[in-house]
């Protein structure tokens, strides 16, 4: 199969001397319309993937030199991996880097289906399980934020489905907005009634070049990070006050490898 015909995945270095690999969907569509988006099709069904690409691609990025037993395996990052007509493309995914000892990293804004949840209990004995992150950036605005998502609360229920599957959550606060600052204490409620093992506060990333000191998207090139230091750090720190036995990273990658090791 010609290279052109893969789907598009891409490399980034990690800051612990590792790689990561984004396995992106089969079309740069999400029909949740989060207003940060970076997509092109915001608002837009994704096209399901064809299976026998997706194993050549898989095939592909595991013959890459760059990958290795380190290389963590991303999925989430131009369009939401547990909808329903990628959801089976997604199972294969993570069936398939089970075989390895990679770390695998999801990233949601939707509610685990009972299709994963039969999944996980197949898990191979001693394999390290995958991170699942669910995306809560608002509380009193998420209709407006995230539109096409399920509510706050019924995304939160997905870190008690993950304790069940026994794989590892991190609550993803990320982009951090202005709007958080207002709502921290109905943030620690909802962490109190429904526990992820991590939390992760995060900047945003919007189109351009920034402030001068661009930090690109590993995926969308055109849009570069904008640290948010004094809301992230507000935050971060009334989360570790407010949550015992929760930690707070900037990053996601740092956390999912840190929930990994243990």
């Amino acid at each position: 199969m010609a290279g052109q015909e893969l789907y598009n995945f891409t490399w980034q270095a990690r800051d612990d001397g590792g790689s990561r690999v984004f396995i992106q969907g089969p079309s740069d569509a999400c029909p949740i319309g989060c207003a940060y988006c970076y997509i092109g099709d915001k608002g837009v069904e994704p096209e399901p993937y064809d299976r026998a690409r997706l194993g050549e691609t898989i095939d592909t990025i595991i013959e890459h030199p760059n990958f290795t037993d380190d290389t963590m395996v991303s999925l989430g990052c131009d369009t939401d991996p547990l909808l329903p007509q990628l959801l089976e493309g997604t199972m294969q995914i993570i069936g398939r880097f089970s075989e390895l000892p990679n770390s695998i990293q999801l990233a949601s804004k939707l509610v685990i289906p009972e299709e994963l949840i039969d999944f996980s209990r197949n898990w191979p004995l001693g394999k390290r399980p995958p991170v699942l992150s669910t995306s809560i950036t608002s509380i009193r605005f998420a209709d407006r934020v995230e539109p096409r998502a399920p509510s706050p609360e019924e995304r939160a229920s997905n870190f008690d489905r993950i304790s069940q599957m026994r794989w590892n959550s991190l609550a993803l606060m990320k982009p951090v907005l202005a709007s958080m600052i207002g709502e921290k204490d109905a943030f620690v409620d909802l962490y109190k009634r429904h526990s992820p093992d991590g939390i992760v506060v995060g900047d945003m990333y919007r189109r351009g070049l920034g402030n001068g000191r661009p930090q690109p998207h590993p995926i969308a090139r055109d849009w570069t990070l904008r640290p948010q230091e004094d809301y992230k750090r507000n935050i971060i720190n009334y989360l570790q006050e407010s949550l015992p036995h929760i930690f707070v990273m900037d990053s996601s990658v740092d956390a999912a490898i840190r929930l990994i090791q243990g």
